[in-house]
């Protein structure tokens, strides 16, 4: 396996890659570096690429060109968020748009802290999901920590070595905290003509130090004499310098920008200050010297292990063939939080599922969808003037020949592309004829989601008669009762939804049971309510009124103290809902083709019950007293359900419908159709 790490020669990327591939060799300096010139690509072609830092010299074109390099080559590429705010900008406005450029073409997305992570999804729209926590490793080796001295030298001491832009160059500073802590300021020689250094040596309570740039041990040395270490950022975001502080156990003081007090290993040892206040920074500093040295709360070593494997374990899973996949969704509703239903989800996994996988997802979906292709989007389905008669799977007069156009316009655009090599294969989700009407076949997966009906059944029929191997595409079927509905020109692949193992996580379950989904009649909603009231057990319910006029004919009669309506959630909202749930009933009053909110309650350890329906009877075949025929069964089924083990419900489901299981599956039946 051959690997870019962008840079390689820095301890970070050393550190993590410890016990993965070595990186591609690089010049000395790295940066600017190599690879985003289109020169290197003429003699390199690694597996993946892994950018840490150092894209920051780019302007957007150049970025596009990387980016359009990795595409055409199909090569995965990883991103390690060190730098949210570029420390050497004072304007960040370009630097975020590469950021997001990158974000928006990587298969795994890495940052070393929450407070990261959280700022990635709150101002660059990524999902929680997409985002994997690393701690950022030792910088100092346990074996070459020097012992400290009884006494230290330095009680508190700020490394300004060459000035950089991060870095305040405010006077002021530095004097007010003199004032409350006496300051040891080491700095570069070649810096001594600076004003602002020239001004420090005469400021009381100062002692200037000026030095040649330290190797790894003078400075690990000096650091180990010291109690405190004053960090003077006025921006960024990670410090490998505080984690180098914390391996040698002095305390250090950090300003309140970035992320820095979120990679503290424990808060006694980091501090926090007012950015730009010296005055304060020096009476937390006052406080620290006198209290004892703190070592590293934490095993490093263990540590160190944890994200060498994450890291090896990352690039063995993006090895082998990558596609440019297009994913096209239903025409309906948009693939975007909250769900509608559970198509929807299933886009919305199923895109995540491949990208960590390493290939490139284009999403063709419905107007408003998160990060879909707009050029192409499909325009919904509008209801205004027929709200009373609105339904998941008709159509006011009109709108279905809006989709229809829309689908044709679609249907030539992927066959250009395909034509000129810019999508490999499509996986299609939608319930309409459209793609399979051309005159030449697409490569093509169609997921069988739902029972056969007309008007798909006759666009398979009019491919079906092409010549060729897959005439019509392969096709998968999300369970057995789905398949059997379908007349297909050859036997679809059963393939099961999956489940979002970082998003429906083990909870501790609670007292009230819980029934999520569309609000329509085949979802038979008014059936749970039934239930559980013959159970002595209170519902709660959370979901999308679909059907306007079921809701007043079953639900609203049904309205009582015992339930508690819930709306439509995020997902991470909904999966805590469920995970805080006694049992979860599953209620389908026609063949239900698959049943994601069984898989997605018992990822979470919520045991379900639920009636013995389709595909929901196909996924709990191992459960079969958990099933039920009627309300009165589904009744003594709850009871039933909620005595089991939840830590080996949830193993079950996660075993069982995996993410990486379901990407590997596809990934064959990708290769098989592109073949």
């Amino acid at each position: 396996m051959s690997i870019l790490s962008i840079p390689a020669n820095h301890p970070y990327p050393q550190a993590v890659m410890r016990m993965s591939p070595p990186a591609l060799p690089e010049p000395e300096p790295w940066w600017p570096h190599p690879a985003f010139e289109p020169e290197w690509w003429e003699h390199h072609n690694p597996e993946i690429v892994h950018v840490h830092f150092g894209f920051e010299h780019l302007d957007r074109p150049q970025m596009h060109e990387f980016l359009k390099v990795l595409r055409a080559r199909r090569i995965p590429l990883v991103v390690t968020v060190h730098d949210i705010d570029n420390p050497h900008l004072a304007d960040q406005s370009a630097f975020h748009e590469l950021l997001r450029l990158l974000l928006a073409d990587a298969a795994r997305i890495l940052t070393l802290t929450t407070a990261a992570r959280d700022r990635l999804v709150s101002e660059f729209q990524v999902p929680a999901r997409s985002v994997d926590v690393v701690p950022h490793p030792a910088i100092v080796s346990p074996s070459y920590v020097p012992d400290p001295l009884p006494a230290p030298e330095y009680p508190a001491a700020v490394f300004l070595k060459s000035l950089r832009a991060n870095t305040s160059t405010e006077l002021q500073f530095y004097s007010e905290f003199a004032a409350r802590q006496p300051l040891t300021v080491f700095v570069h020689a070649d810096q001594c003509d600076h004003p602002l250094v020239q001004s420090l040596a005469k400021v009381p309570g100062i002692t200037l130090i000026s030095h040649a740039p330290m190797n790894d041990a003078t400075l690990h040395h000096t650091i180990a004499r010291c109690q405190v270490v004053l960090l003077p950022y006025i921006r960024g975001t990670h410090s490998g310098w505080l984690e180098m502080c914390r391996d040698l156990g002095a305390y250090v003081l950090a300003p309140n920008v970035g992320c820095y007090l979120s990679q503290a290993d424990d808060p006694r040892a980091v501090r926090e200050y007012p950015v730009g206040d010296g005055g304060r920074a020096g009476e937390i500093a006052a406080e620290l010297v006198t209290l004892p040295r703190l070592v590293f709360q934490g095993d490093r070593v263990a540590q160190a292990r944890d994200v060498e494997k994450l890291h090896a374990e990352m690039y063995h899973e993006l090895r082998g063939p990558k596609f440019a996949i297009a994913l096209v969704a239903p025409s309906r509703f948009p693939v975007r939080e909250p769900y509608p239903g559970g198509l929807e989800a299933f886009c919305a996994t199923a895109r995540a599922a491949f990208r960590r996988h390493g290939h490139r997802v284009e999403l063709y979906a419905v107007r408003g969808s998160d990060g879909h292709c707009r050029e192409w989007e499909f325009p919904g389905v509008d209801w205004t003037g027929y709200e009373a008669q609105e339904t998941d799977h008709t159509y006011p007069p009109g709108q279905r020949e809006v989709e229809d156009v829309a689908f044709e316009r679609l249907r030539g655009h992927l066959e250009r592309a395909v034509a000129e090599g810019e999508i490999d294969v499509i996986h299609n989700n939608s319930l309409h004829p459209g793609l399979f009407l051309g005159d030449h076949p697409l490569p093509m997966v169609t997921t069988l989601h739902a029972p056969g009906f007309i008007e798909v059944q006759s666009g398979i029929d009019l491919a079906a008669r092409r010549p060729g191997p897959h005439p019509a595409g392969i096709f998968t079927a999300v369970s057995q009762t789905t398949a059997a509905s379908w007349q297909l020109p050859e036997a679809a692949h059963i393939l099961p939804n999956s489940v979002d193992e970082t998003l429906w996580r083990l909870g501790a379950g609670g007292e009230a049971a819980i029934w999520f989904g569309r609000i329509v009649p085949e979802k038979g909603l008014h059936i749970a309510i039934d239930a559980c009231r013959m159970a002595g057990i209170p519902l709660r319910i959370a979901g999308r009124v679909g059907s306007p006029s079921y809701f007043e004919e079953e639900l609203r009669p049904r309205l009582g103290p015992d339930l508690t309506w819930l709306g439509e959630l995020a997902h991470a909202e909904l999966a805590w809902e469920v995970a805080r749930a006694k049992v979860c009933v599953v209620t389908p009053a026609w063949e239900e083709p698959f049943g994601l909110v069984v898989i997605e309650a018992m990822a979470c350890g919520t045991p379900v019950a639920a009636l013995a329906r389709g595909g929901v009877a196909e996924i709990l075949a191992d459960f079969p007293d958990r099933l039920a025929t009627d309300a009165t069964g589904l009744a003594r089924a709850l009871e039933r359900a909620a005595s089991a083990d939840r830590q080996a419900t949830a193993q079950w489901a996660v075993d069982s419908f995996s993410l990486r299981r379901f990407a590997d599956r596809y990934t064959e039946l990708f290769a098989q159709v592109i073949a």
